[in-house]
């Protein structure tokens, strides 16, 4: 799907609105799926996935770069944008399911 887009804003936009609805059209939900008492986490998975897909379209390989320039550049957008070290973990977790959305966008 080839898209064009006049600011990296508006492809954020875009790229949030996909996964939201991957998230609730397609078996996403089955390869993230939360089983704990605290299933509503303060930062979202579809919050995580955009975070991630968005750093590597603008060319960020390390996650690390692609997470500096999201706090640096939208931490009004994500206000709840867990350490560093939270992000990864969770990004490692669900190294499978972005996988998925990889191969669908």
């Amino acid at each position: 799907m080839k898209s064009k887009f006049d600011d990296v804003d508006s492809l954020l936009i875009w790229l949030y609105i996909i996964i939201e609805d991957m998230n609730t059209q397609t078996e996403l939900p089955l390869y993230t799926e939360r089983y704990s008492n605290n299933r509503i986490p303060y930062f979202s998975d579809n919050e995580l996935f955009t975070c991630a897909i968005f750093s590597k379209m603008l060319g960020f390989h390390c996650k690390k770069a692609g997470y500096d320039y999201i706090s640096r550049h939208y931490q009004s957008w994500f206000p709840l944008l867990p350490s560093y070290e939270v992000y990864s973990r969770k990004l490692n977790k669900y190294n499978e399911a972005l996988g998925y959305i990889f191969k669908v966008i």
